[in-house]
């Protein structure tokens, strides 16, 4: 690695630090090593990902909710408040397919419930 380069990773790294170049620079020249792992952090962050009006909405699909606000404020324009969870038809194969990696970690499940048979009582039998 040349000096010039070092010393504009060095320059990027340290505003993002907020250090010095210099203190940054000297180990960059002796570590090539630590010169590709400090670019490999220096790329672009996923702007999908960490846009939290993104973030938003996409949960706001998952569960039904006003993309706006999910039904948190009362004065949103799109839904006045009354925009929470299950407002909207959810899409419910992107809601397990979502949630079911954090519910595996805690045992649990996801499942349909049994459908009733109008022929049984409550006791289990048949009605006549």
């Amino acid at each position: 690695m040349t000096t010039e380069t070092a010393r504009t990773i060095a320059s990027i790294l340290a505003q993002r630090l907020g250090v010095e170049p210099d203190e940054i620079e000297g180990p960059l020249v002796d570590k090539p090593l630590a010169a590709a792992m400090v670019l490999s952090l220096l790329s672009p962050a996923h702007h999908a990902t960490c846009d939290p009006a993104a973030t938003v909405r996409f949960v706001a699909t998952l569960v039904g909710a006003c993309p706006i606000c999910l039904g948190e404020d009362m004065v949103c324009h799109e839904c006045g408040g009354k925009g929470g969870p299950g407002s909207r038809d959810p899409d419910a194969a992107a809601l397990v397919a979502w949630i079911t990696p954090a519910l595996g970690r805690v045992a649990l499940c996801i499942g349909r419930p049994r459908r009733e048979h109008p022929e049984r009582n409550h006791e289990g039998g048949y009605g006549s």
